[in-house]
């Protein structure tokens, strides 16, 4: 399903659409179970791409640890991805 997910998404970085991924919550990978740990969130802006060289977002758990998004409610992410979509 993700790598599906991942050849939808393609054309729209493509046509400059701003993507915001996250979650509702997060599952420990062992139990299944539902946690308190923060979600990762991803926004693409691709006005950004050309500062970061092009490269394609990693949306992996390690990368998301050392992101640049501060932890922030559910209000204060769609916010920020309205921001960015000029709203």
């Amino acid at each position: 399903f993700l790598e599906r997910l991942d050849r939808a998404l393609t054309p729209l970085a493509s046509a400059g659409v701003v993507v915001a991924l996250s979650s509702d919550h997060t599952t420990d990978s062992n139990t299944g179970a539902h946690t308190a740990d923060p979600v990762p969130s991803l926004i693409f802006d691709p006005s950004k791409r050309s500062a970061a060289g092009g490269h394609r977002p990693n949306f992996g758990e390690t990368a998301c640890r050392q992101g640049n998004l501060p932890r922030s409610r559910s209000f204060e992410f769609l916010d920020r991805v309205l921001s960015k979509m000029g709203c």
